[in-house]
């Protein structure tokens, strides 16, 4: 009993996101939901897999890439506050990126074929689920536009720090679980040249590293570096 008070309490979170769906639209999509727990670095969604469920994250952080002629390039981190994966799959039928878990993450799966017939049966909730996606694609391709790869290395890196801080951890204190190759794809730059911007940012005392974990100790400082590059 305990255990479904606590799955039923997660689904609807998950529903109040979306406030035109009906008493029973949640009844049909909770009939046509579970969930799964995935373990660190447990593949989530596999690229060109074919998409049998829309996934929301509940709890965790994920990694989303994408492999095409044998490069590897790393698009964002995500957390249980985004519903990027839900933007990203809602209008595809195979699956465009791989998505991995860089923690224990848990997630409610909805059958897609059922989430598409709820939005063609309202239309209010079609309109909600494509303000979710607007919103979600404005925040991902904000690191990943013209506009910010003009910017130089320590920039793009405050930058990256900046978002992962504030909307991605919510915390000026976190682990980041990728190796220094992959923070460098977020980047934009070699993985030597991250290792320099940690180093000279350290030297300056605006942020401290120790392996994975990073601590901004200058907030202020490291959104004007952000902002000027």
């Amino acid at each position: 009993m305990h255990n479904s008070n606590r799955v039923l309490k997660k689904q609807n979170l998950l529903f109040e996101i979306f406030s035109s769906l009906t008493d029973e639209d949640i009844d049909i999509l909770k009939r046509n939901s579970l969930f799964i727990n995935y373990k660190i670095h447990e593949n989530i969604i596999k690229q060109d897999e074919k998409i049998e469920y829309i996934i929301f994250l509940i709890e965790g952080y994920a990694k989303i890439w994408h492999d095409e002629a044998n490069q590897h390039e790393l698009l964002a981190i995500i957390s249980a506050q985004d519903q990027l994966l839900l933007s990203l799959l809602v209008a595809e039928t195979k699956s465009p990126v791989n998505v991995r878990a860089i923690s224990g993450c848990e997630a409610m799966m909805l059958q897609a074929d059922v989430f598409v017939e709820t939005c063609k049966r309202n239309g209010a909730f079609a309109h909600e689920v494509f303000y979710v996606a607007h919103h979600s694609f404005k925040s991902f391709y904000k690191n990943r536009s013209l506009k910010f790869f003009k910017k130089n290395m320590h920039a793009r890196f405050a930058q990256i720090l900046v978002n992962l801080s504030q909307n991605t951890y919510k915390s000026q204190t976190f682990n980041i679980t990728l190796r220094r190759d992959e923070l460098a794809q977020l980047v934009g730059v070699s993985r030597e040249n991250v290792i320099k911007v940690i180093t000279d940012l350290r030297k300056e005392k605006i942020i401290e590293v120790t392996g994975k974990h990073f601590k901004i100790l200058k907030l202020d400082d490291l959104i004007k570096i952000a902002n000027i590059g």
